[in-house]
């Protein structure tokens, strides 16, 4: 019952944020509930001297993040039945594998984020897949808006929401078969993860398999299987807690964001886990604090770190610090400073979303409003 109950609270606080959704109907028993929130952020860059594409110091406001979604269940035959779909702005994605990418700069159009189907303890449709959710119930909280941090095996905001995926899922325990980055692939790209509390103590496990192009250039059908694991705990102290992960594996850098010659981009995520024809490993690791000042005041640190055993020995590492005020129910004031050692999104003016996370250090301030 404990882990049922972990499980559930994982999918309402990290998948769709829908604590706070409002009852709207009950029609002859079937349900009918909306979410989301309305958050408006502020964005100073100041890159480094030699980040890519010559990035200089900038300020981006948007109210794009806002996002709304409706969630329709009913008990039918014995079986409990739930639709899910989630929208935000962030316009049409510009990659083939994960609609979570974001458009050509400027464009803000409604696009999908969630569509799902749940039968009982299976789901299907878009949603997160399965190495976010090994992640997110021991990552640390940050107000930067790209999935999971680095440092996870879930580290890439472009591909934490695969197209089409299968979850199973029996209390802590869940098995996902999603829609592989190869598009080549024999089998889907799948996960197996267990999460469960043992007293002040949250805990996951996960393993991850993938089809992975030897030789992109040479060889588009040539492939060996990509494996990784990644262990993590989250430990309370009243109201304060410690969050540690660490992951290692061959054909990951997709999913963590970061491989051979550095970030995973829509156009590199066949040739990142490669060199000279064969798989390429890395580590990487995490660890977070969250100190409750009081009942509406919280700060959160984080570090988190990538290496790849390429030839440059590639290495990416990333901080943030954060101070989050609950200014009234559901409302939240936030600040964020946070840098990174790498370029990791960093295109050339008015390419989509020009130097938003060059390497260098950024500033953030927010309001949200959830419902």
């Amino acid at each position: 019952m404990r882990t049922t109950k972990l499980a559930l609270a994982i999918i309402s606080a990290t998948a769709a944020l829908s604590a706070n959704a409002l009852d709207v109907a009950d029609i002859n028993g079937t349900k009918i509930a909306i979410g989301g929130y309305f958050k408006v952020d502020g964005v100073v860059n100041k890159p480094d001297g030699n980040a890519a594409n010559n990035a200089e110091n900038s300020f981006e406001g948007s109210a794009r993040q806002s996002r709304i979604n409706l969630k329709v269940s009913k008990m039918a035959d014995g079986h409990s039945v739930t639709g899910f779909v989630e929208g935000d702005f962030y316009g049409n994605s510009y990659s083939g594998n994960s609609s979570s990418n974001q458009s050509s700069a400027g464009a803000s159009l409604f696009r999908m984020r969630h569509a799902t189907l749940s039968i009982d303890k299976v789901t299907v449709g878009q949603t997160w897949g399965g190495q976010f959710f090994g992640s997110a119930a021991v990552d640390t909280e940050v107000i930067n808006f790209w999935g999971p941090g680095f440092g996870t095996i879930a580290g890439n905001g472009g591909t934490v929401r695969p197209e089409m995926l299968i979850h199973y899922v029996d209390g802590g325990l869940r098995l996902t078969a999603q829609d592989p980055i190869n598009p080549d692939a024999s089998y889907p790209d799948m996960v197996a993860s267990y999460t469960a509390k043992a007293g002040t103590v949250t805990y996951a496990v996960t393993g991850t398999a993938r089809d992975v192009l030897q030789n992109p250039v040479n060889d588009p059908k040539a492939s060996k299987m990509g494996l990784g694991a990644q262990v993590g705990a989250k430990i309370e102290f009243g109201k304060d807690s410690l969050q540690v992960s660490a992951y290692s594996g061959k054909g990951m850098g997709a999913y963590s964001g970061f491989g051979v010659g550095g970030a995973a981009g829509g156009g590199n995520l066949q040739v990142i886990d490669v060199q000279d024809g064969e798989l390429v490993a890395q580590t990487g690791f995490h660890v977070g604090y969250k100190h409750q000042f009081s009942d509406v005041l919280r700060s959160n640190v984080r570090y988190g770190q990538v290496n790849v055993d390429d030839t440059a020995d590639t290495k990416f590492s990333s901080a943030n610090v954060n101070l989050i005020y609950t200014y009234m129910p559901a409302v939240d004031l936030g600040v964020e400073w946070r840098t990174q050692s790498l370029d990791t999104l960093n295109t050339p003016a008015g390419g989509p979303f020009p130097n938003i996370r060059p390497k260098g250090k950024q500033l953030e301030v927010m309001a949200m409003y959830k419902f």
